[in-house]
C-alpha cells in the first residue's frame, strides 16, 4: 500500500513541477510517446482549458497521437505511373524474327494471321524471367515468351493495322494472346503492404489462374490514443494526476488476395483498382469480430482472412484540480454565488465576516453572521418632588360698622398670630414614602442597566 501511494505522489510531483499555474493561459500539441509526466504542450492546452472555468467532470480531448504504419514510407505513384510487380521482376528483351501469328483473343480478330509491327523496335519483357528463383534463367518448360504493354498488329488478310495492349507473344505455338492485364496489375514491387510470389509467370500470363502466384495484403497499422483531460474538483488548483498514461492499439492480419474477373473488373477498368483500393478494402475488414478464414468479395476479386491479432488503444486521462470561492452562513446557507478561483472576503448587508477556512480540496470558504442591532436600556425618569402645600392665613376682621361720614379711623392693631404646633397628618406620611420607594427602585434599575451593558461590552 505504502509503495502505491508513494508512486502516486511521484507521479504528482511530475505534474506540478512543470512550474506553470493552471489559471494562466496559452496551447497544445499532444505527445506522441506517452509517458505520465505532463508535457509544456498538455500543460498549455490544459491552462487553456481551465481559463475557461469548466465545472466539476467537465472534460475536453487534447487531440489524438501520432501513429506509424506499414504505409507511412510508401505512397502510390497514380494508376497511369506505375510500374508493375511483373515489369519490376521480368528481364526485358527483343523479338528475334518476324513472326506470324494467330490471334487468341475475345474481340473480332480472334483467329485471324497477324505480324507484329517494327517487331525489332517492340520492347518487350522475357514472361519466364519473372518466375521466383534465379531471376535471370529461371526453368522453363516454354519456349520464350514475350510480354509487350502495347503492340501494333497487321492482319494479314488484309494488311489493316490495329493496336492492344497488354500481349503474350508465344513463338513456341506461333500465337499471340491478348489482352491479359493481369501482368500490369496496379500493385508495385516498392509497396510494403502487399507480398507477392510468382510461381509460374508463365501459366499466369496463358492463363491469368490464381493458382499460379500469391498476394499477401498485410494489414499492419496502430490504432492512436486520445489524450482526454477531465476536472476534478477534489483536486487543488495546479495539482494534476496522471490516471492513464496512454498507449496505441494495433491491428495485425494477413489476407490472402485472389484477383479475378467474376466481380466486375475486365480490361478496361482493371487499373481503376490500385493498391490503395485493395489494401482499404481489406483493412476496413479487421476488427474484433473479423474471423480467421471468412471470404469477401470485391469488385477486384475475393479476400480470405489468414491470421488476425488487435489490442485496443488505451486513452491517456489527466485529471485537473480547480478551487472555488464560498460565501456562506454559519449553517451553510450560499449567501452569494459560489466563485470559480480563489477570492477575497466580500462586504454583505447585514452580515459580518465571523471566519475563514480552507477546505481539504483547497476550497476558499469565507462564514459570516447576522449583524445584531445593539438596543440602548431606557433609564427610568427621575420622580417630580411634590410642591409643598401652601398654609391659608386667615384673614383679619373687619369693624362691621363703619360710617362713610367719619373723618378719621382709628387703626386697628394686629395681633401676632399664636404659632401653631400640627401633628403632621396621615396622608402627607405615605406621600413621601412613595416618593422615597420610587426613588429607591429607580436607582436599583438604572444600575442593573448599567451592570448588564457593561458585561455586554466585555
Amino acid at each position: 500500500m505504502t509503495k502505491r501511494i508513494n508512486k502516486r505522489r511521484r507521479k504528482m510531483l511530475k505534474a506540478t513541477a512543470v512550474g506553470v499555474s493552471l489559471m494562466m493561459a496559452p496551447s497544445l500539441a499532444v505527445n506522441v510517446y506517452a509517458d505520465d509526466a505532463v508535457t509544456a504542450n498538455e500543460q498549455s492546452a490544459i491552462n487553456n482549458f481551465v481559463a475557461t472555468e469548466p465545472a466539476d467532470g467537465a472534460t475536453t480531448s487534447l487531440g489524438n497521437s501520432t501513429v506509424s504504419n506499414t504505409t507511412s514510407g510508401y505512397r502510390f505513384p497514380g494508376k497511369d505511373n506505375y510500374t508493375s510487380v511483373f515489369e519490376s521482376r521480368a528481364r526485358k528483351g527483343r523479338l528475334t524474327q518476324d513472326y506470324d501469328l494467330t490471334v487468341d483473343s475475345s474481340d473480332s480478330h480472334s483467329g485471324s494471321t497477324v505480324k507484329i509491327k517494327d517487331w525489332r523496335n517492340l520492347d518487350t519483357y522475357v514472361v519466364h524471367s519473372a518466375t521466383e528463383g534465379n531471376p535471370q534463367d529461371p526453368q522453363t518448360y516454354y519456349d520464350t515468351m514475350y510480354y509487350a504493354k502495347e503492340a501494333t498488329l497487321i492482319d494479314q488478310s488484309d494488311n489493316t493495322e490495329y493496336t492492344v495492349k497488354n500481349i503474350i507473344i508465344d513463338p513456341g505455338s506461333m500465337y499471340v494472346f491478348y489482352t491479359r492485364v493481369l501482368l500490369d496489375f496496379p500493385i508495385e514491387d516498392a509497396d510494403s503492404r502487399f507480398k507477392t510470389r510468382i510461381d509460374d509467370a508463365e501459366s499466369v500470363a496463358l492463363f491469368e489462374g490464381s493458382g499460379y502466384w500469391s498476394i499477401t495484403a498485410e494489414v499492419k497499422e496502430e490504432t492512436p490514443y486520445e489524450t482526454i483531460v477531465k476536472i476534478d474538483a477534489a483536486l487543488k488548483a495546479n495539482q494534476v494526476i496522471v490516471d492513464s498514461v496512454g498507449s496505441n492499439g494495433s491491428k495485425d492480419a494477413k489476407f490472402n488476395i485472389d484477383l479475378n474477373f467474376m466481380n466486375g473488373m475486365n480490361d478496361s477498368n482493371y487499373r481503376d483498382y490500385t493498391s490503395d483500393v485493395i489494401y482499404n478494402d481489406v483493412k476496413a475488414l479487421v476488427t474484433d469480430s473479423a474471423q480467421v478464414g471468412s471470404e469477401n468479395q470485391f469488385g477486384w476479386g475475393t479476400s480470405t482472412l489468414e491470421s488476425i491479432t488487435t489490442s485496443n488503444a488505451v486513452n491517456r486521462i489527466i485529471r485537473v484540480g480547480i478551487d472555488f470561492t464560498h460565501y456562506v452562513t454559519e449553517d451553510g446557507t450560499e449567501l452569494k454565488p459560489t466563485k470559480f478561483g480563489i477570492h477575497g472576503s466580500e462586504n454583505i448587508a447585514g452580515y459580518e465576516l465571523a471566519s475563514t477556512r480552507e477546505e481539504a480540496n483547497g476550497d476558499k470558504v469565507y462564514v459570516y453572521k447576522a449583524v445584531t442591532t445593539q438596543t440602548t436600556p431606557t433609564v427610568p425618569s427621575t420622580p417630580t418632588t411634590p410642591s409643598t402645600p401652601s398654609v391659608a392665613t386667615p384673614a383679619a376682621s373687619s369693624t362691621s360698622a363703619t360710617t362713610t361720614t367719619q373723618a378719621k379711623q382709628t387703626p386697628a392693631v394686629k395681633a401676632a398670630p399664636a404659632r401653631k404646633h400640627n401633628v403632621p397628618k396621615t396622608g402627607d406620611a405615605d406621600t413621601i414614602l412613595a416618593y422615597a420607594a420610587t426613588l429607591f427602585m429607580s436607582v436599583i434599575g438604572l444600575g442593573v442597566a448599567l451592570f448588564a451593558r457593561k458585561k455586554r461590552e466585555q
